[in-house]
């Protein structure tokens, strides 16, 4: 699963910049360095890449997102995980 949510030049609408009021999840995910989330973040990230989802303009880029959507209710539902 996780191999297949990696998509060439995702952060371009992943990464939402630092401190992004709009996108407080997102807006830590940086490009060059992991960033990680547990299980209690990730109703906020589904919110989050849902929103980014209705701003992508390629058509590959809904699936990809949905695909990371899906790793995120996974670690959701798998206690002790994370999501980087």
């Amino acid at each position: 699963m996780i191999e297949r949510t990696t998509r060439e030049n995702n952060g371009s609408y992943l990464v939402k910049g630092y401190k992004n009021p709009e996108f407080p999840y997102l807006g830590e995910v940086e490009l060059h360095d992991y960033s990680v989330f547990d299980t209690s973040d990730m109703d906020a990230i589904i919110e989050e890449l849902l929103q980014v989802r209705k701003e992508v303009t390629d058509p590959e880029d809904p699936a990809h997102i949905d695909e990371v959507t899906r790793l995120a209710k996974k670690c959701k539902e798998t206690p002790d995980t994370v999501l980087k």
